[in-house]
């Protein structure tokens, strides 16, 4: 999942560049962040 997120996250970039909505793209990593919530590294 970690390279979905970071699809995402540069498909949100691209779109900014170009002044695209990124609409779609923030509901996606908010989708994912919900079902799969990222992992806290425990030192």
């Amino acid at each position: 999942l970690p390279v979905k997120r970071a699809d995402l996250a540069d498909n949100i970039w691209q779109a900014r560049q170009v002044g695209a909505s990124t609409v779609k793209y923030e509901e996606a990593l908010r989708i994912l962040d919900d079902e799969f919530p990222r992992r806290q590294h425990q030192p």
